[in-house]
């Protein structure tokens, strides 16, 4: 990406090179650290829907245990699609 600093210099960052700190910084510095001029992205097809769901919690404590639940398995789920991958040949 191409950032504008407050030199008025502009610099290109990528991950490795000698401007990496501010390639990687950069993102949530809300403008502080330069303006982004030119920025290449990588667009990851979504399904053309989306699902939402709303649930109501009597206690905080409910709130988290729900989350540990959904959190471990979506773990679950992640590692059986990795390991899936893994086994294609």
């Amino acid at each position: 990406m191409d950032v504008l600093l407050g030199s008025g210099e502009v610099v290109t960052c990528t991950p490795d090179n000698e401007h990496r700190d501010l390639f990687y910084g950069l993102a949530n510095s809300y403008g502080t650290l330069g303006y982004i001029l030119r920025l290449t992205v990588l667009a990851i097809p979504v399904k053309p829907y989306v699902q939402l769901t709303h649930i109501r919690f009597a206690d905080v404590y409910a709130l988290f245990d729900a989350v540990r639940t959904w959190t471990e398995r979506e773990l679950i789920l992640s590692m059986e699609r990795c390991s899936s991958r893994e086994n294609i040949t």
